[in-house]
């Protein structure tokens, strides 16, 4: 089971979940979020936070390709995706 819990804070959204994985009688730390940014000029722009459960392998390879479609996108267009544009983004994972 995966817990995940989200909350607004200040400006922002602060997200926490659980950080264990279980298989059969083994079990891990993983990583279940990740922040999504790059630094622009100095300073340091959020584009995402990506959050995912299973097979830990595809759970890594999917926040890679979710990481690299942000950036993209950022350094096209030198701004987030507004509205529909989240599409555009999602397709190109």
């Amino acid at each position: 089971m995966t817990f995940v819990v989200a909350f607004r804070f200040g400006l922002g959204v602060v997200l926490a979940s659980d950080s264990r994985a279980v298989s059969g009688v083994s079990a891990e730390e993983v990583r279940k979020l990740k922040p999504v940014f790059l630094i622009d000029g100095g300073r340091e722009v959020d584009l995402a936070v990506v959050g995912g459960s299973g097979d830990g392998a595809v759970v890594k390879q999917s926040f890679r390709d979710v990481e690299v479609a942000f950036k993209e996108f950022y350094r096209r267009r030198n701004r987030h995706p507004k509205g529909e544009e989240i599409y555009d983004v999602a397709e190109e994972v």
